[in-house]
């Protein structure tokens, strides 16, 4: 078994309802991973594009895996 939750071309969104101030539901962020990175030393982490905005960024895996899940495909 992989030791990666998520695998590349995953699309993942938040597991919690975010609230902004007011108790107002803001809309779960959505990720498509694009690249697993792992380093010499273990750590690993997910490189994601927004897709929203397309807009990229690099997470440590145990961050996005405690707080993402595969989004459902509609």
């Amino acid at each position: 078994m992989s030791e990666w939750k998520f695998e590349d071309g995953d699309l993942i969104r938040e597991t919690e309802q975010q609230f902004a101030p007011g108790g107002i539901a803001v809309e779960k962020a959505e990720y498509a991973v694009t690249h697993l990175l792992s380093e010499p030393d273990g750590t690993r982490y997910y490189h994601v594009e927004a897709t929203d905005s397309g807009e990229g960024s690099l997470y440590r895996a145990k961050t996005l895996e405690l707080n993402y899940e595969v989004s459902p495909r509609e």
